[in-house]
């Protein structure tokens, strides 16, 4: 391989980088060829991402209670989980300390409900 040819190659490899970084996508089909912003994607509505939800005052009392723990005692979730940002298009912002009901569907088990506290 000659040298250009690496050099080139380097550069094409570069820009894709930067691409990605920007958030755009190179698209090839019949319609359109070039590089096209992605769109913003809900996690929540894939199929193997269980549904978040705030946890109401009255679950988390109940909750803590029953098992005699503290807050701070329950599993963690970040504030920047990809599950959270999309939760925040519906339901408000979600902020350290808050409380997020998880809830998955097993054929095994049934329904499944997990409280995971929001930390930064």
């Amino acid at each position: 391989m000659r040298q250009n040819s690496r050099i080139e190659i380097k550069k094409q490899e570069s820009v894709f980088v930067n691409e990605i970084k920007s958030k755009r996508v190179y698209v090839n089909s019949k319609e359109k060829e070039g590089w096209v912003q992605m769109k913003k994607f809900n996690v929540l509505n894939h199929m193997l991402v269980p549904e978040h939800k705030p946890a109401t005052e009255e679950e988390i009392k109940t909750l803590l209670e029953r098992y005699n723990i503290t807050l701070h005692q329950l599993p963690k979730i970040k504030v920047n989980d990809p599950a959270l940002k999309s939760m925040e298009r519906m339901y408000g912002a979600v902020k350290e300390g808050d409380v997020i009901k998880i809830i998955r569907m097993s054929p095994i088990s049934g329904v499944s409900v997990v409280y995971r506290l929001v930390i930064n």
